[in-house]
């Protein structure tokens, strides 16, 4: 998951942490400037739900036009149908 992080921010999760910290932010709910180059981004998130805690772990974060447009199109077909199911699948096996 964090190896994601460098290819959509441009920097690893572990630098990200290091160049808050080396300003003197510590703030958790602080999000730094660095950021900002995910406004406006489209993602896909491959999302684990655990039902016995009843949590959830991102898997992979992903900014693929092709994942996207199917995830798209899988939604509007089921809002066309009154219906969401909240079961929309697109294979994200491909992990690199």
């Amino acid at each position: 998951m964090f190896s994601n992080c460098a290819s959509i921010i441009g920097m690893s999760a572990a630098n990200l942490s290091k160049s808050m910290i080396e300003v003197g932010e510590d703030n958790p709910k602080c999000f730094p400037n660095d950021l900002d180059v995910i406004l406006g981004c489209t993602l896909t998130f491959k999302v684990k739900f655990q039902s016995r805690s009843i949590s959830m772990s991102v898997m992979k974060v992903s900014n693929d036009v092709e994942i996207i447009e199917e995830i798209k199109g899988q939604l509007q077909s089921e809002q066309h149908s009154g219906q969401l199911s909240g079961n929309i699948f697109y294979d994200l096996v491909a992990d690199t």
